[in-house]
């Protein structure tokens, strides 16, 4: 896996279309829910078995069961320490184009330092203590990441057919 210094268009290219979107907001009927340690309470069975099935059907690797915890863990951490407050959305968006696949995921926080955090996990330094698996997973696979913003977009570029 490759931190990478770059845009969404910039990793794609200009052919590419957006073919799932979702945006999740953790009220029910204007309420904020109580269940703030599960971001899956706040996602859809359905939307998650979309989500994943959509994601299982594009990509052709044997690192599949990875995606899907390391996802799991970005979805995680932008609701958990990117929207602290919890009344504000996510969005998880998909493009594909001929050759690879790229899930964007957005929160509403202030975002992290994660130019600094990249830095200290490639000099082998321990700073997560209890935090960190993310970027740690991440770490560990064979992806391009970027991030926007102040921290708060994370883009995860992933090639439709890779060695197995």
């Amino acid at each position: 896996m490759t931190f990478v210094n770059k845009t969404l268009e910039e990793m794609l290219g200009s052919n590419h279309e957006l073919v799932y979107s979702l945006n999740v907001t953790p009220t029910i009927n204007g309420e904020i829910l109580e269940a703030r340690s599960n971001y899956w309470g706040f996602i859809t069975k359905e939307q998650e078995d979309e989500l994943f099935s959509l994601i299982n059907a594009k990509i052709r690797t044997a690192l599949y069961e990875d995606a899907e915890d390391t996802l799991m863990e970005i979805i995680d951490n932008a609701f958990n320490r990117g929207n602290m407050a919890f009344d504000k959305p996510i969005t998880i968006n998909l493009y594909e184009t001929n050759d690879k696949i790229a899930v964007q995921i957005k929160d509403s926080g202030s975002g992290f330092d994660y130019k600094t955090k990249i830095a200290q996990l490639n000099a082998g330094e321990v700073y997560f203590q209890g935090h960190g698996c993310g970027l740690k997973r991440m770490n560990n696979s064979e992806w391009e990441i970027s991030y926007e913003g102040n921290g708060n977009t994370v883009n995860v570029l992933i090639l439709k057919e890779q060695k197995k």
